[in-house]
């Protein structure tokens, strides 16, 4: 019995065929690699974006929480007793970057010894940001040499990476007699303490400030 035989066309196309299947496999693939990477990539774009909003939820928080923290501790500034000749007095002053006062509020957890000495300073560093610092020391546990001038070490960082940082001093223009905004306050040469205390920092380079206004009771008590 012979076998049947297979005509060299029909092999040929048999093959062909076959050759066309590899090729059309082939392209499916890569197609689908393509398809693959770029939602890969969409995914990736994604994530970053919804983790760079987290991270900027939780500065703007924090940063929140830093201007709460200091109109607080502002609002309870005191103005500077009297004081014998010889002794040392600590008067209400304020530059644009720094302020000096004492506050019935300590901004450290578990600080409950009265008055306290107060220290902000803003920093420009090198990478041309600021960063807000501060210091703290008991007037009771001050002694005999106390650090009205604490050394740069001495600080603790409340916020770092703020494009701008600012304090103002709300007082009356001696020619007009309209409240306006000032950039330095001294208690001892104005005979007071400043009656609104403004904070504002900036974020980010062109983001609008946020500002905060701290009326001073002290001041309003004695009026």
């Amino acid at each position: 019995m012979t076998r049947p035989c297979i005509g060299w066309r029909h092999l040929s196309g048999h093959r062909q065929r076959r050759g066309f299947t590899l090729m059309e496999l082939l392209m499916a693939m890569s197609i689908l690699a393509i398809m693959v990477t770029l939602l890969m990539g969409v995914f990736r774009v994604g994530y970053r974006a919804w983790d760079k909003g987290d991270a900027v939820i939780a500065s703007m928080q924090r940063l929140r929480a830093v201007l709460g923290l200091v109109r607080h501790q502002l609002t309870a500034a005191v103005a500077a007793p009297p004081v014998a000749e010889g002794e040392m007095r600590f008067d209400f002053i304020g530059t644009g970057t720094a302020l000096r006062f004492v506050s019935t509020r300590s901004l450290v957890p578990g600080e409950d010894t009265g008055q306290v000495l107060v220290n902000y300073r803003a920093d420009l560093g090198s990478d041309g940001l600021w960063r807000l610092r501060f210091h703290e020391q008991s007037l009771l546990r001050m002694g005999s040499t106390p650090a009205v001038d604490p050394a740069p070490g001495d600080y603790r960082e409340l916020i770092g990476g703020l494009a701008g940082v600012r304090f103002e001093y709300l007082t009356l223009d001696e020619s007009t007699g309209e409240p306006v905004w000032a950039d330095r306050w001294d208690e001892e040469a104005a005979g007071s303490l400043p009656k609104l205390v403004r904070f504002w920092v900036q974020p980010e380079a062109g983001q609008v400030p946020m500002a905060v206004a701290a009326r001073l009771v002290s001041t309003t008590e004695e009026e």
